[in-house]
């Protein structure tokens, strides 16, 4: 019998017998293909993560010899399927997983718990909890090896919590120590499970060790993370004793912190309800809130604060009353009922790159999804489920893998949610239209506080109003989207092409011109711009102006010499980088070119068609770009996206055309003022050769007139909507449309 241990080691053993062990790449190779059950990985794609530096052909040479050693090792037991080049586990009965036993003893354990069967639910939770020997163990593969440490970790404590729980309604208050003791091992910074701690002495009968308990727990938070307890584990200990002791337990537990009788109150160590007190007095007892969350909650003074409430665009600074950094969708469910239930302010933020900064807002509770992030692929199915708070860059990772990919837009550090919710316009929306255009379904929380399923069967007028009306709505805590197949396997072809500054009037001219002539594999975006002066741009190239077209190929490679032939051909370029690279690779190009935090001034319109006149304009402000960083883009919004009726979703635009932006940026905040400046006068002038509205994720706050005029004919149907599901605008902290009034 072989056993790998993933679980606070990394080893293959037989019969206690170390056969591989530590750095092993076999073992490395098999955690993968454990850690990833039900899929069939490409053998390209495990080369390319385990050899990740190495050319594609030693990779491969790589992997077939590790394979190779992995047979040798297993003996025979054959745990690969393997099929069309790709590779899967297989489960075997002769090699016991340590991850493997830990999942079936839990769900065992869950399902006795539901049959009301304690001493089974003890049974398994003890079994898992025998397995669960340390973190899932990272190797070298810790790039992916995160979601599922944190995912089984998750399991292990509410194991524990479950667990410490039944054993002392059983009367094995020993046991019940030992688990709570096991929790706080895992966790030694989660309150919850020193609580739990607490509780178990209590339970005895035991003040002492509960006050001892309390103490510990309030050395760890002080020193650790400079608050103190919360008024929830104070009060275990008020409950423990009958009157005044009780009091006295509490306050005793503080000698050990630093002398005094009471929990300290200085700037240093604000317990919770002084901090509600100072931000918001009793109008929001934040400290019930904070008790009923699994994730974490920050308020004003706490650590932290200033990071948790930064957003994309460092020009925004407000000062949200809490950032609730939720864990679940039960933690959503109660941050809106809270925020109702006391009348307060609630923004949301996914990714935190809405050019206007509505993700945190001056006095509301914030609900950050960042915790949020899994993504499931279903590659049998093309489809893909993705958390509330994933960046692009997380489905990019999960899909691309597999040959596919979902519509998204220019940038993978953006957010989910708020790119999809307000349309997703990208380098695949010319062959296979928006990101609304591809989701199939989500789950949102309500305003009032319940959780339901939007698709083409449920809840159709919200799932209509979703596909382009921004987070009016809810909080969407998953969406479920179609996958694409897209170039050799997620390969495609594409990179930026540059031109002279002084050729942009003829360089637009032919591109509006091609573009609705190219096949829809075919698409690209064109700006003014400032060449970045670093790699993998020519020394000679570095900070001069010119006017780019970023091309992305996304059909069959036989072909593409004849495609690409045109956008090679044209004009005089200075550069010409398109080259083969997995879309995931062209997706996140822009990212470290324009770090968070940076100043960023918007504005926006659609546009039908690039004339004469608009050049003029563009041509004039392009000579005149204020910083390396400000640019001005025109994203293609024709072919497949053109194709879809105006009203089949929320997203209005559907005339073809170009969704245009003008962004003045700077790392300064002391050129705020002249990137504002050079921005606005530049989109005085264009605006009158647009279309009038504006894609609402490029936009500022520009009020109501701005917002109606880019939903078009579909805004008295969005409001209609918006009245029957948040009638009281709670979710308003947005692009916003004001519910329609009933009668």
């Amino acid at each position: 019998m072989l056993r790998l241990s993933l679980l606070g080691e990394q080893r293959l053993t037989r019969r206690g017998t170390d056969l591989a062990a530590g750095g092993s790449r076999v073992i490395e190779l098999l955690a993968y293909l454990v850690l990833h059950p039900g899929i069939r990985v490409p053998r390209a794609v495990l080369a390319g993560t385990f050899w990740p530096e190495t050319p594609q052909p030693q990779a491969m040479t790589n992997l077939r010899r590790e394979l190779h050693n992995l047979r040798l090792l297993l003996g025979g037991i054959e745990v690969l399927g393997m099929s069309d080049g790709a590779i899967g586990w297989v489960p075997r009965a002769a090699l016991t997983v340590d991850v493997q036993v830990f999942a079936a003893e839990r769900r065992a354990a869950l399902l006795a718990a539901r049959a009301h069967d304690q001493a089974a639910f003890v049974d398994h939770a003890q079994a898992a909890l025998r397995e669960y020997r340390g973190d899932l163990m990272p190797g070298n593969y810790s790039d992916w090896v995160p979601e599922p440490r944190e995912r089984i970790q998750r399991e292990c404590t509410s194991l524990c919590d479950q667990a410490a729980v039944a054993l002392t309604e059983s009367g094995q208050g020993q046991r019940a120590l030992e688990v709570a003791g096991r929790r706080i091992g895992i966790q030694p910074l989660d309150e919850l499970g020193h609580r739990g701690l607490i509780r178990a002495h209590l339970a005895l009968g035991d003040l002492p060790a509960a006050l001892q308990a309390f103490r510990r727990c309030a050395e760890v938070l002080e020193r650790e993370l400079g608050v103190a307890p919360a008024a929830e584990t104070r009060a275990l200990l008020r409950a423990g004793a009958p009157d005044a002791r009780g009091e006295r337990l509490a306050n005793r537990g503080w000698h050990s912190v630093g002398g005094s009788t009471h929990p300290p109150t200085g700037t240093g160590m604000k317990t919770m309800e002084e901090q509600t007190n100072t931000v918001t007095g009793a109008e929001a007892p934040f400290t019930d809130l904070a008790a009923s969350l699994r994730g974490t909650l920050t308020l004003p003074l706490d650590a932290g604060y200033d990071e948790a409430r930064a957003v994309y665009n460092g020009m925004i600074d407000r000062r949200p009353a809490a950032i609730a950094r939720v864990h679940d969708t039960a933690d959503i469910v109660a941050c809106v009922d809270f925020a109702r239930n006391n009348s307060l302010g609630l923004a949301v933020r996914g990714g935190g790159h809405q050019a206007s900064g509505l993700a945190v807002a001056d006095d509301a509770l914030v609900i950050d999804l960042g915790n949020m992030r899994s993504t499931t692929v279903d590659p049998a199915a093309h489809t893909v489920r993705v958390d509330g708070g994933a960046l692009w860059a997380d489905v990019d990772h999960a899909t691309v893998a597999f040959g596919m990919a979902t519509p998204s837009g220019f940038v993978a550090s953006t957010g989910v949610g708020g790119l999809a919710l307000g349309g997703g316009i990208g380098y695949l929306t010319r062959r296979f239209g928006l990101t609304v255009d591809n989701l199939l379904a989500a789950d949102v929380v309500l305003a009032d506080g319940t959780l339901v399923k939007a698709d083409e069967v449920h809840h159709t007028e919200l799932f209509w109003a979703l596909r382009g009306g921004g987070g009016n709505f809810g909080v969407v805590t998953s969406f479920t989207f179609r996958m694409n197949e897209i170039g050799e396997h997620g390969k495609i072809i594409g990179g930026p092409v540059f031109y002279d500054l002084a050729d942009a009037p003829e360089v637009m001219r032919w591109y509006r011109e091609l573009l609705p002539t190219l096949p829809e594999e075919l698409s690209g975006w064109i700006g003014l711009l400032t060449i970045p002066p670093g790699p993998p741009f020519p020394e000679e190239l570095w900070g001069r102006k010119a006017c780019g077209i970023v091309w992305c190929y996304t059909g069959a490679h036989d072909v593409a010499e004849k495609v690409l032939a045109p956008v090679r051909d044209f004009g005089s370029p200075l550069l010409v980088g398109l080259a083969p690279m997995g879309f995931d690779a062209l997706q996140q190009a822009f990212d470290p070119l324009f770090p968070a935090g940076m100043q960023w001034y918007w504005r926006a319109d659609f546009v039908k068609e690039i004339s004469d006149a608009a050049i003029e304009v563009h041509a004039r402000y392009g000579a005149t770009l204020p910083t390396g960083f400000s640019t001005m883009h025109l994203y293609p919004i024709d072919g497949a996206a053109a194709r879809v009726p105006a009203d089949a979703t929320a997203f209005a635009y559907r005339d073809g055309g170009w969704a245009g932006v003008i962004v003045g940026v700077d790392p300064d905040p002391a050129n705020a003022e002249a990137i504002t400046a050079w921005t606005k006068s530049y989109y005085d002038e264009l605006h009158p050769t647009t279309a009038g509205g504006a894609y609402v994720n490029f936009m500022m706050e520009e009020g109501q007139d701005r917002i109606r005029a880019s939903y078009l004919q579909n805004y008295e149907r969005l409001a209609r909507v918006k009245a029957q599901y948040d009638p009281a605008n709670l979710f308003h902290h947005n692009q916003n449309i004001v519910p329609a009034t009933v009668g």
